[in-house]
């Protein structure tokens, strides 16, 4: 089945040390809602901002229908057709 987006063992460890994610993995169907739900701090935040490209993820690789992509900034997200609704306000 090729997948809308997935990610695969998804890490993140900030400089330090703090892990934010660990071998996180999600496939997301074409044409379903699909919720990343969790206590705070559980890393959500991180992945987000990792599927936008704000952040880069420490190992792991993400995939756009079937397609490795590094996505390096927002721009890179939105042309593959991401977009990221933030939690708080951000100017720009």
């Amino acid at each position: 089945m090729m997948y809308a987006l997935e990610a695969i063992n998804i890490t993140k460890v900030y400089p330090n040390g703090i892990v934010a994610n660990k071998n996180v993995s999600i496939s997301v169907e074409i044409g379903k809602i699909h919720a990343i739900v969790g206590e705070n701090g559980a890393g959500k935040t991180t992945l987000m901002r990792i599927f936008f490209g704000m952040e880069k993820p420490t190992s792991g690789e993400i995939k756009v229908f079937g397609k490795k992509v590094n996505l390096n900034s927002p721009k890179d997200a939105i042309a593959l057709n991401i977009g990221m609704v933030h939690q708080h306000f951000m100017l720009v």
